[in-house]
């Protein structure tokens, strides 16, 4: 069913500074008719794949203090004041496009869509649980990503009327990710898939769970020499991460050196292209501490790319294993549907402890298990492409579509 919506769609989000959100909003704008997306930090890494849809709320960077963002808010919000109209609706994604979308509308009386998409678990217990429950309860509809996402914030925040509340998952162009998967990285990047591979892709931050990843696949490395770990992405982390590998007598390579397959981990930077990557790995090992989603996962699986990943809430057992209770978290080895799910990890980042937990065993052991069966490689990649295709955009826009034209008709 074709859906047609009136041109009064905003999407507003803190930057297109790489990152699953904002890659989604980017998807969205192009699928919908989306008047502006507006962006409140000026970096930008996917301008290329927008239709001159872009503008830009403030001077503000990604490397500026947390203070700065904030505070910059107050005059954002007063320009969205000139921006919007009764009429809009306006679809925000991640924390201060959540505040400015709020308080602008209390001005122009725009509909409002809060698109959550990460775990709110963490935030519950914050400093900032009652600014968000009252931030949650004047949104019209509040989108969730998963469907365990959304048990969580039922359990945190109890009261919110359910009607708001509406599932619907992360899509993806799977035409493009697969044309894109097929272009030929250059010789030098080439010349590593001559080795088994493992892919990780993700910001180098705490919650990516680099740390954990690092230390399985240094395990992994005792027993199978010749195996190489490809990291796509950036962070805060880099220097601390480039540092961990040498102490666990890893072979480092970061940007700036000379590219040969002398190396064990590679840190190769935030990839606009990481699908060439992929379906050139081995596997892709997904080490997240919490995720809303997990489109790593669906974009590897598009290009025939086996999954290991850590059972964490939520998005990965949606993925990998559907028809399981997704409340459940695994605490062994899990052989699912479509990929490996391995348990939690557990501990804090300490640079100093160079010894392997038991969750990071186990996820060593998953790793192995791909690496080492051909038969178990071949049909994880086979099943995981038609599962892959389940997220597709064009059938989650159409869902998109018609939340907002219920709002526009005043469901």
């Amino acid at each position: 069913m074709i859906i047609t919506l009136k041109k009064s769609i905003f999407l507003i989000i803190n930057s297109l500074f790489g990152g699953g959100a904002e890659k989604l909003n980017i998807e969205l704008a192009n699928a919908v008719e989306i008047e502006k997306v507006l962006i409140i930090e000026k970096d930008i890494s996917y301008k290329n794949l927008l239709k001159e849809k872009i503008l830009i709320l403030s001077s503000i960077k990604e490397k500026d203090s947390v203070l700065s963002k904030y505070l910059i808010l107050l005059l954002i919000t007063l320009k969205l004041t000139k921006v919007f109209s009764k009429n809009d609706i306006v679809i925000s994604s991640l924390h201060r496009s959540d505040i400015v979308n709020i308080f602008s509308s209390i001005f122009t009386r725009h509909k409002k869509i809060l698109w959550l998409h990460s775990s709110l678990d963490i935030y519950s217990h914050s400093i900032f649980a009652k600014f968000n429950r009252l931030l949650f309860s004047n949104f019209d509809y509040l989108v969730f990503n998963s469907e365990n996402g959304k048990r969580i914030f039922k359990r945190n925040y109890v009261g919110i009327n359910d009607k708001k509340l509406t599932v619907i998952y992360n899509f993806f162009d799977m035409k493009r990710i697969i044309e894109d998967s097929f272009h030929i990285l250059d010789k030098d990047t080439t010349n590593l898939f001559k080795y088994p591979t493992i892919i990780s892709t993700g910001r180098l931050e705490k919650v990516k769970g680099h740390y954990h990843l690092l230390k399985s696949f240094a395990l992994l490395k005792e027993k199978q020499e010749n195996v190489k770990l490809l990291i796509l992405g950036d962070g805060s982390l880099h220097k601390s991460l480039v540092e961990f590998c040498k102490n666990l007598n890893l072979k480092v390579f970061k940007r700036g050196l000379k590219l040969t397959d002398d190396y064990d981990i590679y840190f190769l930077g935030f990839q606009k292209n990481p699908f060439a990557f992929y379906r050139k790995a081995s596997l892709l090992a997904f080490s997240s501490i919490s995720e809303g989603f997990g489109n790593v996962i669906v974009e590897a699986m598009a290009c025939g790319t086996p999954i290991v990943s850590v059972d964490c809430f939520s998005g990965p057992r949606e993925i990998l294993a559907p028809k399981t209770d997704f409340s459940k978290q695994t605490e062994n080895l899990e052989f699912a549907e479509f990929g490996i799910l391995t348990p939690i990890f557990e501990g804090e980042i300490n640079f100093e402890n160079l010894e392997p937990s038991p969750s990071e065993a186990k996820f060593t052991e998953g790793l192995k298990k791909i690496l080492n069966d051909k038969t178990l490689r071949e049909s994880y990649s086979k099943k995981g492409l038609t599962r892959a295709m389940d997220f597709d955009i064009t059938k989650m826009t159409e869902k998109w579509k018609t939340l907002i034209l219920n709002l526009q008709n005043g469901n």
